[in-house]
């Protein structure tokens, strides 16, 4: 039943867009859909592991001030919460 050739007369789809294969095609997506698709699960995956990065970040503590740490996407960069970043960050000794 799955050889490796297909059935006479068989018509395949895109699993992109949804257009006729070739009759030739034995690929499941045309070219520009197969790079348009793995463009979006690349993105998928990039904003997932910079959420949890955002949320592992969000539950780190400074452990001279305790202050909570941010990410600050404008500029790169890490910094203390506005609230505890009023005083100088050191404790007297």
């Amino acid at each position: 039943m799955f050889g490796s050739k297909a059935p006479q007369g068989a018509q395949y789809y895109c699993r992109g867009c949804g257009e006729k294969l070739p009759p030739d095609c034995h690929a499941q997506f045309h070219p520009a859909c197969l790079k348009a698709d793995k463009r979006r699960r690349t993105q998928e995956r990039r904003q997932l592991e910079q959420e949890r990065f955002l949320a592992w970040l969000a539950r780190r503590k400074c452990p001279i001030c305790g202050a909570a740490l941010q990410q600050d996407l404008k500029h790169g960069r890490s910094e203390a919460s506005p609230a505890e970043s009023t005083g100088s960050g050191r404790r007297a000794s």
